[in-house]
């Protein structure tokens, strides 16, 4: 298990420049991404980044929510509610009553399948593959089957867990998110 502290993620900008993202974690072959999980803060109203190739889930972690506009196609992005949608698709944001942070998880969905959920109860869980878990609110306390250490999550921490048991214990009133990805056959 891997814990990833957002107060050490790096801010990069966006791939269409309009803002800011931070990568917590990806799997490439060369440059391609496999699959990709990162935080992005959206300020202003403007152009999506189009991924080609790969699907997206976006979350909206803090803020009341985006909708993303393209042709045919609307996307309401709320608070705690992962959507999925076609990366390659060509859209605009539009920031329902200011800004928002999102957590963003792209992956090539011929590789991967992808799931990703809130989390508002403790549970045992048992990856497949990788699954990551983050923190939303409160302070989830997490501990791997394999060296029983117990770690703490806060607001935008990640644990990366691949291949091991672990339970997750959510104080009250805390939430996390979940990601997981198994490879497909």
């Amino acid at each position: 298990m891997r814990i990833i502290r957002f107060d050490h993620l790096k801010p990069a900008p966006w791939k269409n420049g309009g803002g800011i993202t931070r990568e917590i974690a990806a799997m490439r072959k060369q440059s391609d991404i496999c699959w990709r999980i990162s935080m992005a803060d959206v300020e202003i109203d403007g152009p999506f980044s189009e991924f080609n190739g790969l699907t997206r889930i976006l979350t909206v972690m803090s803020g009341n929510g985006i909708e993303l506009i393209g042709d045919q196609v609307k996307i309401e992005a709320l608070y705690a509610v992962p959507v999925e949608f076609d990366g390659g698709l060509a859209l605009q944001s539009r920031l329902i009553d200011g800004p928002i942070r999102d957590l963003n998880v792209m992956f090539d969905a011929q590789l991967y399948d992808c799931k990703v959920a809130l989390i508002e109860t403790s549970m045992m869980l048992e990856p497949l593959h990788t699954l990551a878990i983050i923190g939303l609110n409160g302070i989830s306390q997490i501990t791997s089957g394999q060296d029983f250490q117990t770690h703490e999550l806060e607001y935008g921490d990640t644990a990366l867990i691949e291949y091991q048991r672990l339970s997750l214990i959510l104080e009250s009133g805390a939430a996390a998110l979940m990601v997981a990805f198994n490879l497909r056959r």
